[in-house]
């Protein structure tokens, strides 16, 4: 059973609270706030500088997996842009219905 959008953000936030809480550096939530709307930006070159940022994330991969579970129509979600995680959703449906 799939849990909703609602708990898997909840799951998420708590993830990068508990992180940051024990001293680990969370890309997205470091830096002034201008700095951090490059991750909700709508604009290809922001989208790019801020999934670059996300390398070594603490939270990558369950990041990545809300990104990809849960289509946002913008922002990086896991290191990946909006039009990677729209590429990797379609291979995704398409290796499922094969």
């Amino acid at each position: 059973m799939q849990i909703g959008r609602d708990e898997a953000h909840a799951s998420l936030m708590e993830t990068l609270d508990r992180l940051e809480g024990t001293g680990s550096r969370i890309p997205c939530r470091a830096g002034p706030i201008t700095s951090s709307t490059v991750w909700i930006s709508e604009d290809p070159d922001d989208q790019v500088q801020a999934a670059r940022r996300c390398v070594g994330c603490p939270a990558l991969e369950q990041c990545d997996a809300y990104g990809l579970t849960f289509t946002r129509e913008g922002g990086v979600w896991g290191g990946r842009t909006v039009a990677e995680r729209r590429l990797v959703a379609r291979r995704m449906r398409r290796a499922a219905a094969a």
